[in-house]
């Protein structure tokens, strides 16, 4: 145990930390960096950015531009590259620069650093956190949630529901453990009047989640983080299944105390629909 504990930490020292880059009203934060990729048809390295990205400003930015600065044995190397549709959160970015090919020679970089030169700043989103646990009778409890239902009213009289997943955007943020087992995650969804429909513990298209029958509306605020409580789903009598709800004062104190993707937490206050109309499942 103590040589496979000793292996895991030396792994952890090994690994490069993210590169920081301070934004208006946050930071974005780059791992895995490559600057140079291998061109075959030009036998040489060019520029070519690549990495993964944690947009930790608490916004969309419609673009963001980056001047990457290579430090090489000979001198510092430097090149500009420019970001679409860059959501919150976390994503994959892949970029060949065209323009300093044949401009900027490649180098057995010593350092690489990056800076923010500007951007166009998209919408803000809203996240909905909640705490989440599923008793099944034969195998105790679960906390492995996937998604939540998200119920939405277009008109007064019509509704359409969608799963929403934490994977897509939000985070699985901590998880207690104990008799009594709890997960926390975010969820990012669209700002305006939300409805908490169900859980679904899979991807899967066909699956609707447990609860059909239960909604709780919220308003969403963009640009806040909205704490639901922890919803504890047991079964019932055959294929019945229901909720316990409860705030967590202590998790919630947690969870402001830290932010969710650079966003203040509030405390969210349900109520119930005042008309019930027809509800379709966008697949």
């Amino acid at each position: 145990m103590w040589a496979a504990t000793t292996f895991s930490a030396i792994l952890m020292m090994l690994a490069p930390a993210p590169l920081v880059v301070p934004a208006p009203q946050g930071e974005f934060r780059f791992s895995g960096v490559q600057v140079w990729r291998y061109s075959a048809p030009r036998g040489e390295r060019i520029p070519a950015f690549s990495g993964e990205l944690d947009n930790q400003t608490g916004r969309d930015w419609s673009d963001a531009s980056f001047r990457i600065n290579a430090v090489c044995a000979d001198g510092k190397r430097t090149y500009d590259i420019r970001l679409k549709d860059v959501g919150a959160g976390r994503q994959n970015v892949n970029q060949t620069v065209y323009d300093s090919i044949g401009a900027v020679q490649a180098c057995d970089e010593r350092d690489v650093s990056i800076e923010f030169v500007g951007g166009t700043p998209g919408s803000q989103p809203a996240y909905v956190v909640l705490g989440f646990a599923q008793e099944f009778k034969d195998s105790g409890w679960t906390t492995a949630l996937e998604g939540i239902i998200d119920h939405r009213r277009p008109t007064q009289f019509r509704s359409t529901t969608h799963a929403v997943y934490w994977r897509d955007g939000g985070e699985k943020l901590f998880e207690v453990g104990g008799p009594d087992p709890v997960a926390f995650y975010s969820f990012r969804v669209d700002p305006g009047e939300f409805g908490l429909a169900g859980f679904t513990l899979s991807r899967d298209p066909q699956d609707t989640g447990v609860l059909s029958r239960f909604l709780r509306l919220y308003m969403l605020e963009a640009g806040t983080a909205t704490y639901f409580g922890v919803f504890r789903v047991f079964n019932g009598r055959g294929s019945e299944a229901g909720v316990r709800i409860e705030f967590d004062e202590r998790a919630y104190e947690r969870l402001a105390a830290g932010r969710v993707n650079q966003l203040p937490v509030v405390k969210g206050k349900p109520y119930q629909p005042l008309v019930q109309g027809s509800v379709t499942l966008a697949k």
